[in-house]
């Protein structure tokens, strides 16, 4: 029985760490430099293992901070001017996070502007 739990035990740790998400990628919706976010499109992580998905776009809200980094997709550090809408981008979450409709809103560690538009 003793050995029994410590099994246990990691198989519930990797079973939640299930359906969260670490980094997705979208279009950049805006940019609120004063706020230290994006506004980044999400809708393929809400809706990611659905089936018939309604047509509604989600936007999710990523904050930034001095800790976050900005770069090109070549490693080139960038600034939160450098960012546009419409422009494909890769954002890093600070910690693994479930995206839902109603959890739409994280700290990055790392954006990567993949394709400027």
């Amino acid at each position: 029985m003793r050995k029994a739990i410590p099994a246990l035990i990691l198989v519930c740790l990797i079973l939640s760490a299930c359906g969260q998400t670490r980094t997705f990628e979208g279009a950049l919706f805006r940019t609120d430099t004063d706020k230290s976010a994006f506004g980044v499109d999400c809708s393929d992580e809400i809706n990611k293992g659905k089936v018939n998905v309604d047509d509604v776009g989600y936007v999710c809200t990523v904050k930034t901070d001095g800790k976050t980094r900005l770069k090109d997709a070549e490693g080139h550090t960038l600034k939160p001017e450098d960012f546009s809408s419409g422009d494909l981008v890769r954002v890093t979450l600070s910690r693994a996070q479930t995206i839902t409709e109603s959890n739409r809103s994280f700290q990055a560690k790392e954006i990567v502007l993949l394709e400027a538009k």
